[in-house]
């Protein structure tokens, strides 16, 4: 049974106590809940707020993935084998949900793809606009192994990989024109969450180890990620004044929540590990649903751009989405769609 992209767990599912990190359980429930709210609250302009405070979902699955790939691969996990293993692990629920989203809108008429189309589809995740994800990580992951394979350099390497990284996010790239504008949004969301890949390798090169030798556990953990919350509330809470800042407070917003939960010492509840389990599922299937319950609203004539229409579409797709990954994830033949 394959993992998400951003869990640390085998392909078998079994985890070592000493090896999981608890707080990302919650991290994956909150996130994928946040990335549902991006895609539900867009319609009603009283709401529409919502999603810059839900920014942080992407850039922490990110940190996720890249904290925990820099600890394979920290363990003596070759280059090959860390690709072979994210490829395989990855791919099949990748393809399955593109060929899904492609068939559900070809089928309603939304799109007639073409060779081109094809091709976007599976090297861009251009079949939906959030599946950008999946071969985004795959490309991060490839990065990922030349960096941490600089030896003793490695940190430098790291360091110097992350300015040029932030440089390039603040850098006025040419606009891209592609097939469609879920191409055109793979570029930019790129460059945007590529700052993340290495500032997570480097936190693991400056607190991984630290952490498993038990420097961050019990009231030492407890301290550490309650100063880290209150650091991410502050940057939430007291926006800086003008627009060019706004993209590096959004930075350390996210790398001090990502940081509070890392330090977090409690075990995580059975029913949150449950929920994370199938967060990557949820991930996968969350944009159909939401069409599903878009044309649903049409149907019945409801007012789309309403607060009581989009908080409902909210929790719908939500519930909808966590219902299906979780009936997936419980036959053998189909466990591998969500896991």
């Amino acid at each position: 049974m394959a993992s998400s992209p951003y869990s640390e767990g085998s392909d078998s599912g079994h985890v070592r106590s000493d090896r999981r990190i608890h707080g990302f359980d919650w991290l994956r429930v909150i996130g994928v809940a946040a990335v549902v709210g991006i895609h539900c609250f867009y319609t009603d302009r009283a709401l529409s707020w919502l999603p810059r405070n839900f920014s942080f979902a992407v850039p922490c699955f990110v940190l996720m993935a890249a904290f925990l790939s820099a600890r394979e691969l920290d363990a003596g996990k070759t280059g090959v084998a860390f690709l072979k293993h994210r490829f395989a692990r990855l791919l099949p629920a990748f393809l399955a949900w593109t060929s899904i989203y492609v068939l559900a809108r070809w089928a309603g008429g939304s799109i007639h793809p073409s060779v081109t189309d094809w091709i976007e589809y599976l090297f861009l995740g251009a079949s939906a606009l959030h599946l950008y994800f999946i071969p985004m990580i795959l490309y991060f992951g490839a990065v990922l192994v030349l960096v941490m394979h600089a030896g003793r350099h490695r940190g430098l390497a790291l360091l110097a990989a992350l300015a040029g990284a932030m440089l390039l996010q603040r850098m006025h790239l040419p606009g891209f024109h592609l097939a469609s504008p879920e191409a055109n949004a793979f570029p930019f969301y790129f460059v945007h969450n590529l700052p993340y890949l290495f500032a997570a390798a480097l936190l693991f090169e400056l607190l991984g180890k630290w952490r498993q030798a038990g420097g961050l556990r019990g009231l030492k953990g407890a301290v550490a990620a309650l100063a880290c919350a209150g650091a991410a509330w502050y940057c939430w809470t007291h926006p800086l004044p003008g627009q060019g800042l706004a993209p590096f407070q959004d930075f350390a917003r996210n790398i001090f929540l990502f940081l509070a939960f890392l330090f977090r010492p409690l075990r995580t509840p059975a029913w949150v590990a449950a929920l994370a389990s199938i967060s990557y599922g949820v991930y996968l299937c969350h944009h159909l649903v939401i069409e599903g319950l878009l044309h649903f609203e049409r149907f019945a004539h409801l007012p789309s751009n309403t607060a009581w229409v989009t908080v409902s579409r909210f929790a719908c797709g939500l519930v909808l989405s966590a219902g299906l990954s979780f009936l997936l994830s419980r036959h053998r033949f189909t466990a591998w769609l969500v896991r």
